[in-house]
């Protein structure tokens, strides 16, 4: 684990740590802080704080003097897992599997602001599915390097049930959530991702601890999957509605040293983005 410290004591992965919370503190090293606010909705919609948003109902800036300890997750930033920008058929609510949708208006943006986001984090390598959708979001959103492509990083092949209505499916889709031992017809089973997702997560773990912190971007799927093994849930399990990236959302993995590793969602859209945490991408 990387035990860099920034100038005011924290870890140069992007967080201040419980013993270094003290000022000066610098909100940039923080993983909730997003262009000169923070991002952490337990710090804004503080009941002390409320009062102090602007007339316009836009977030407030935060002070470094209001962060607590209480405020900050505990470890060190490794990982920055980002699910992919919007594309038509998310906003179409079809399943996309491994096939190929571009990202449309609303991903081009949701991946630039991200780009400000992930400013200031030290990442110091990008990874990639394959998928145009993740390699034109990687581009995006730190542009200054060139993200290696991984298929291992690849979601969920849905196969039969790719470009067709979820709402429609998802009944039939629950059928390979609740016996993953079975292949998607032109697809392929729950329990057969989940030992992909294994690999891929370990595999990058190694990198990040060495190298890291680094920025992985991929898919819905991926990022549920990670958060499963991350919180030791069942992988085969149905995924829980708290289960959810925002399209062009970032999710960090932090290592927390001899209590294990935690994960965060600290950017993205606001809820309710989907209907459901779901592994359609």
């Amino acid at each position: 684990m990387l035990e860099q410290k920034g100038s005011d004591g924290s870890r140069q992965a992007g967080l201040v740590t419980d013993k270094s919370n003290k000022p000066p503190r610098q909100c940039s090293n923080c993983i909730w802080y997003y262009e000169d606010s923070c991002s952490n909705e337990l710090v804004v919609n503080d009941p002390e704080l409320v009062h102090l948003k602007m007339a316009d109902g836009q977030r407030i800036h935060v002070e470094d003097e209001w962060c607590s300890n209480g405020f900050q997750s505990q470890g060190n930033a490794i990982i920055y897992l980002m699910r992919h920008g919007n594309t038509k058929n998310n906003k179409e609510n079809l399943f996309r599997g491994w096939i190929e949708v571009p990202l449309d208006e609303d991903g081009v943006k949701q991946a630039k602001n991200a780009r400000r986001y992930l400013a200031g984090k030290g990442i110091k390598e990008v990874f990639c599915s394959d998928l145009g959708r993740a390699v034109h979001t990687a581009k995006l959103a730190l542009p200054s390097k060139s993200a290696e492509k991984d298929p291992l990083l690849r979601p969920w092949d849905v196969g039969m049930f790719s470009g067709k209505d979820r709402d429609t499916n998802q009944g039939a889709l629950n059928h390979y959530i609740d016996n993953p031992e079975i292949p998607i017809p032109e697809g392929e089973s729950l329990k057969e991702f989940a030992g992909r997702q294994q690999k891929a997560f370990a595999k990058y773990l190694k990198i990040a601890r060495q190298r890291g912190p680094i920025l992985i971007v991929a898919h819905s799927s991926n990022a549920i999957q990670a958060e499963k093994i991350v919180e030791g849930k069942d992988e085969l399990g149905r995924p829980e509605d708290v289960d959810r990236v925002s399209p062009g959302g970032v999710m960090v993995i932090l290592d927390e040293g001899d209590a294990g590793l935690k994960a965060e969602i600290t950017f993205g859209e606001e809820p309710p983005f989907d209907k459901n945490a779901n592994y359609g991408s």
